[in-house]
């Protein structure tokens, strides 16, 4: 079976390992379709392979690569009649601009289409004057009347999914998965001295955004009662905010400020830590999505505490600790339960979590059962409406 992947994110190389262990299953024949770059946060990450490990790399030719769900890719049609895939899975919101261009070529085509959508707001939508309006209600609508199925991110983009019409089969699968090799629980003695940490570690790394809710736990970790240091690892925006607070608190001192640390540097960071909180605060138009860095750390047997925003109650289920989001005093008794309590017990269960769900191998295997599901499914009626069970 020919599959073609389309993914923006798969331009950097450690999430082609997905890719490749796909590729793995002798009845797939695999090609990754890649823009030039993209965007992580402000920096660009530019294609890191051009030779996919068991499968190909197709560079495309894009206009406004900048902004992701206007990019225009060129020559997405001429590069599917070349490959004439069985099934194309597009890890791309189904309101872009791409994801229309393939599901208009699948009316003509009559390849599988499966979408993967990150998107947990379903009443997220923009209105006019805005252009968006005009354009990203009417790419869905095409999609979902295209797709022979979907992949939801996390539970709630799979509710979202509902409320917003789709009524195909849906997946829940997260895009990527973490390296349980690279992260696990190693010896960070020498780097904690260098950052000067003498006590129980609290830490947060990530962007410094104001829905990340950093100064709520500068609040929470004020109220604390016994020593500590509190370590945040990022950059962005709001971190002359945080620093105003932590020094209105009296922290700074106990506190360690850290730029962006490149990927391959993250484990051993991590392994400094003795709770990681992630404090996200649900906005209006934004809720946490998934929390790729608390994976990351359960997988290192930190203990985890996340806010009840979004997706981190599922991510985290019953291996970690849960505070209702804005709350910092709750926050607060919540990581004094991690310090009074067996905090190797939770680390240990944490990393369990991880290696039953969200490895890599792991991500990689649920999304090939399902393209073979829908691969074997039956085709989409006459009108785009899926004749296939609902899932």
């Amino acid at each position: 079976m020919k599959c073609l992947i389309v993914s923006h994110a798969c331009v950097a190389r450690r999430y082609q390992e997905k890719i490749a262990i796909l590729a793995e299953d002798d009845r797939l024949d695999v090609t990754l379709v890649v823009p030039p770059y993209s965007l992580e946060g402000s920096r660009k990450v530019h294609l890191e392979n051009d030779l996919g490990d068991g499968f190909r790399i197709i560079k495309a030719r894009t206009l406004f690569t900048d902004h992701m769900f206007i990019t225009l890719y060129l020559n997405m049609a001429g590069i599917l009649r070349s490959e004439m895939p069985d099934v194309v899975y597009m890890e791309e919101e189904p309101c872009s601009i791409v994801a229309a261009q393939i599901a208009r070529a699948r009316r003509k085509m009559g390849f599988k289409l499966i979408f993967f959508s990150w998107e947990n707001i379903a009443e997220r939508w923009y209105r006019l004057p805005s252009p968006r309006a005009m354009v990203y209600p009417r790419c869905e609508r095409l999609v979902f009347s295209q797709a022979h199925g979907a992949v939801a991110g996390g539970t709630e983009a799979m509710q979202a999914l509902r409320r917003r019409g789709y009524r195909g089969p849906i997946e829940v699968i997260p895009q990527f998965g973490v390296d349980v090799d690279v992260f696990s629980k190693d010896d960070s003695l020498r780097l904690r001295e260098q950052l000067g940490l003498e006590h129980f570690v609290v830490g947060y790394m990530g962007r410094l955004l104001p829905e990340k809710g950093v100064t709520i736990l500068a609040d929470a970790v004020a109220r604390l009662t016994f020593p500590f240091n509190l370590l945040i690892i990022g950059r962005g925006p709001e971190k002359k905010r945080i620093l105003r607070r932590v020094d209105e608190l009296g922290m700074l001192p106990k506190t360690r400020f850290v730029d962006a640390v490149p990927h391959d540097s993250v484990a051993g960071y991590m392994n400094c830590i003795d709770v990681l909180v992630l404090p996200s605060v649900t906005t209006r138009i934004w809720k946490e999505q998934f929390g790729r860095i608390l994976i990351e750390a359960m997988a290192s047997e930190v203990p985890v505490v996340g806010s009840n925003s979004g997706e981190i109650p599922h991510v985290i289920g019953p291996a970690g600790m849960v505070f209702d989001e804005g709350d910092p005093g709750h926050l607060a008794a919540r990581i004094s339960e991690v310090f009074a309590g067996d905090r190797a017990k939770l680390g240990k269960a944490a990393r369990r979590r991880v290696q039953q769900k969200y490895t890599m191998r792991k991500v990689a295997q649920d999304l090939r059962e399902f393209i073979f599901i829908i691969y074997n499914s039956p085709s989409k009626g006459e009108h785009g409406s899926p004749t296939s069970a609902e899932s």
